[in-house]
């Protein structure tokens, strides 16, 4: 089966350099966004946003956090996002679930999501 791959959205650039900025590494870690592509969660509102690498290992996975935060989704609910990176330190997951595993209702906006813990400083 063939990956979808593609570019972020305005939504999703924003709300991943405001968690990159977020953190010591941001410099480092900061790409040109507007060429990131990723895999969107297969079921919207839950699950992460997987980017795609330079790196031609196969088997990435999780390194470590960069970043959490939350906000609270139109429905009350809380929502909670972590930015990861894989195990050589490039960009990994954009990960966004609802703590009662329903559906994202809105995709957050920068100004709307806490800064909770800055894992790399």
């Amino acid at each position: 089966m063939a990956i979808n791959w593609r570019l972020l959205t305005e939504a999703e650039k924003a709300l991943a350099a405001k968690l990159i900025a977020a953190s010591s590494l941001g410099n480092r870690l900061m790409p040109d966004l507007s060429q990131v592509q990723v895999r969107p969660p297969l079921d919207w509102g839950l699950g992460g946003h997987i980017f795609q690498s330079d790196n031609p290992v196969t088997d990435r996975r999780f390194g470590g956090w960069v970043c959490e935060a939350i906000f609270d989704d139109v429905d009350g609910v809380l929502v909670s996002i972590a930015l990861d990176v894989d195990q050589f330190g490039d960009l990994f997951e954009l990960d966004i679930w609802k703590v009662d595993f329903t559906q994202l209702v809105r995709f957050p906006r920068p100004d709307e999501v806490r800064i909770v813990r800055n894992f790399m400083t």
